[in-house]
């Protein structure tokens, strides 16, 4: 993190994946996956846009049944965090970079990179508190609304544009209809003062994810 020269950082992430996937991983798993796959799925994990067992299976071309003794492999050594839809909504398990560095190395879009650092954060927060490391929740309704996190109180939605476009205004009024009793923050690309947009949903700029999710309880 107190790298600056473009060049270095660069570097340094080359230098890691060749190291954790070519050394460590087959180490761990005694010779039995593949240092090139486990490349792929960091890879893919940052790039995919939905990046579950199946898509990543697809996208290279391998055996589910191997992509997910990887993925567990991951997961177990905290390379990659699970990212679970919630229970009455619809999709599969999807998986996160543990970290927005290596993402941005791989050249991740703006909102996987705050997914990823949203991720990050709230587990980080959570062990502060010394509580367990808590499940991370997608939400997914068969016409496609969709909401990055879910948690008890509210649904976290990061959006690469100024304000919420026609598009995504068509998903917010769905999703309020959805969950009543749940307050919508949207995370807009702009240093705007917040904007409400209905009595539950409110779109705030992306830097005030930091100060809100900061904040002790």
């Amino acid at each position: 993190c107190f790298l600056r020269d473009r060049a270095q950082i660069q570097r340094y992430w080359d230098e890691w994946l060749e190291t954790t996937c070519h050394r460590d991983l087959p180490e761990v798993s005694k010779g039995k996956l593949n240092p090139d796959y486990a490349f792929r799925i960091l890879e893919l994990t940052c790039t995919l846009d939905q990046p579950t067992a199946a898509e990543i299976a697809k996208k290279l071309r391998i055996d589910a049944r191997r992509i997910k003794t990887h993925l567990e492999c991951l997961l177990s050594l905290f390379l990659i965090r699970k990212w679970n839809p919630i229970l009455n909504g619809v999709g599969k398990p999807m998986y996160l970079p543990f970290d927005a560095g290596l993402g941005s190395h791989f050249g991740a879009t703006l909102p996987r990179l705050w997914q990823t650092w949203f991720a990050h954060h709230t587990i980080n927060m959570t062990r502060k508190l010394g509580k367990k490391d808590p499940a991370l929740h997608y939400y997914l309704t068969p016409r496609g609304s969709f909401a990055d996190f879910i948690d008890d109180e509210a649904l976290h939605i990061f959006n690469d544009e100024t304000v919420p476009n026609s598009r995504l205004l068509i998903r917010l009024k769905a999703l309020e209809k959805r969950h009543p009793q749940h307050q919508i923050r949207v995370y807009s690309a702009t240093d705007q003062r917040p904007q409400k947009i209905s009595k539950q949903t409110t779109s705030v700029p992306w830097a005030q994810l930091m100060t809100d999710l900061s904040s002790d309880p």
